[in-house]
């Protein structure tokens, strides 16, 4: 969350439930989209004030800047990444070598030193694209008012590679989080004898 809930109401973050109340009702006189407001403003509004005056959520709002709409989505990236994880170890130990002579460890790392490889080639890619994409919208116009098909299209394509690239950079650093706590384990490796 970029914004601040209690700067969005502005209000105190000392501000009684009353207060925060008070607040919400006079910004969505004005902000409200059936009174001309943004839609967006308005959710935000309504955001901060359902978050701000139910106590948990404060609460947790308070310790960590995290809504319950973030903490789920914190949640759901942590169980997938769990799950990839998983299957990364069981593909590993499934099609690796023998565990007894092979280091589990080693192997994960190499993989998961691939995978951090392909994803910073991927940055590197869509960074050179949004840089492209950037200029054609800075030199695209309509030559009609009110045309503006192509602009909003390749905005939305725009914006879901900001997207893209913001996952991956996220997956990125799990990934290399990752291999640096594969170094709080050892492995136990039998050495072959040739007898």
């Amino acid at each position: 969350m970029t914004i601040d809930l209690y700067e969005l109401l502005d209000v105190p973050r000392t501000a009684s439930f009353a207060t925060i109340k008070a607040a919400f009702r006079a910004k969505a006189k004005t902000s409200h989209p059936d009174v001309g407001g943004d839609p967006e403003i308005f959710h935000m509004l309504r955001l901060a004030h359902d978050v701000l005056t139910d106590e948990e959520a404060r609460r947790h709002y308070d310790a960590t800047g995290e809504t319950p709409a973030d903490r789920a989505i914190s949640a759901a990236e942590e169980a997938r990444f769990r799950q990839l994880v998983g299957d990364l170890m069981m593909t590993m130990i499934a099609q690796g070598s023998s565990p007894t002579f092979t280091n589990v460890l080693d192997e994960m790392n190499d993989a998961l030193a691939l995978q951090i490889r392909g994803a910073d080639h991927q940055l590197i890619a869509l960074s050179e694209l949004s840089t492209r994409l950037e200029e054609v919208l800075a030199r695209l116009h309509a030559r009609e008012e009110g045309e503006d098909f192509l602009l909003t299209l390749l905005q939305e394509r725009y914006d879901e590679m900001a997207n893209k690239m913001k996952v991956t950079r996220d997956m990125r650093t799990r990934l290399i989080r990752l291999q640096q706590r594969l170094t709080r384990y050892s492995y136990d490796v039998q050495v072959e004898s040739i007898a």
